[in-house]
């Protein structure tokens, strides 16, 4: 993983206690934004709570967020709704839609775009557990950045741009997908499915999960697999330098069981896919 994305991690300590003998407050907020004239960035920026992304038609973003607090005491349920709030941070290339909180510090300063930074480092202990659960829909073809820490999946279909997922403690699930794809997380698998032969670049990473790519007949790429403990597999039929990789049954039909750390051709390369995990298979699917 890139050292920007380690550090981000890093980060990651920062856990809501659940509280005993609770009581619990839920609402749903919805937004509807207007993509600024030749936007084509939409960024999502959770911390806690999991992630739908549809690709929609049309330029503007909608958005539903199921919100719950939980805590022992009415005040520090209305405190939950009061200082986590979402805040729309728009430019001249798109738009971020951001979970903002005590838990983001002005101390470590502010990203490019002069925004607190993303979260961490700060003295944070509140009386309350939060969840909030999206579903945005984006025009289909915009280029995506979304990111959560705690509390669920990132979803993304259909959205046919470049696409780059994060998430901490939760799969990342990606189809439809047509782009450049960033997809990294610690705790979870990543399951990705293209809807067309891809022809941009790709990274997979995760710590403890499997993953999975999904790639229609015919497809072509250059695939670099990596896992320390779990085996790597393919659907197609691959080349792999110095030996070809030999046809294994399998309940799929016949496969091609490959070493550890192995790079691998497919049909006539193409784009570089890196796929990496320490505890879990990667799998090659043709579809």
């Amino acid at each position: 993983m890139s050292p920007e994305r380690v550090s981000w991690m890093a980060f990651v300590c920062v856990a809501l206690a659940v509280p005993a003998a609770a009581t619990e407050r839920a609402d749903v907020l919805r937004r509807e934004i207007a993509l600024p004239a030749g936007a084509r960035t939409v960024e999502i920026d959770n911390v806690f709570g999991g992630v739908e992304v549809r690709g929609g038609a049309g330029d503007r973003v909608a958005v539903e967020i199921r919100r719950t607090a939980t805590a022992r005491r009415e005040a520090d349920l209305a405190l939950a709704f009061d200082e986590v709030t979402l805040v729309v941070d728009e430019w001249a290339n798109g738009v971020a839609l951001v979970q903002d909180g005590p838990f983001r510090c002005e101390a470590r300063g502010r990203d490019r775009r002069g925004r607190r930074h993303r979260w961490g480092d700060c003295r944070w202990d509140p009386d309350y557990e939060l969840d909030w659960q999206w579903t945005v829909t984006v025009p289909a073809g915009v280029e995506l950045e979304v990111r959560t820490v705690n509390g669920g999946a990132i979803t993304v279909d259909g959205v046919r741009g470049g696409v780059s997922a994060a998430n901490v403690n939760g799969p990342l699930r990606l189809a439809g997908l047509a782009g450049e794809v960033s997809a990294a997380t610690v705790n979870g698998e990543i399951v990705a499915e293209y809807a067309i032969a891809p022809s941009a670049d790709a990274s997979f990473e995760t710590v403890n999960g499997s993953i999975e790519i999904v790639l229609p007949a015919g497809s072509s790429a250059d695939v670099n697999l990596e896992t320390m403990n779990g085996e790597l597999w393919s659907d197609f039929a691959v080349t792999a330098a110095p030996r070809r990789a030999e046809a294994t049954a399998s309940r799929r039909g016949d496969r091609y069981r490959l070493d550890h750390d192995t790079r691998v051709r497919i049909g006539a390369g193409g784009p570089r896919f890196e796929c990496k995990t320490l505890n879990g298979d990667i799998v090659l699917r043709e579809r």
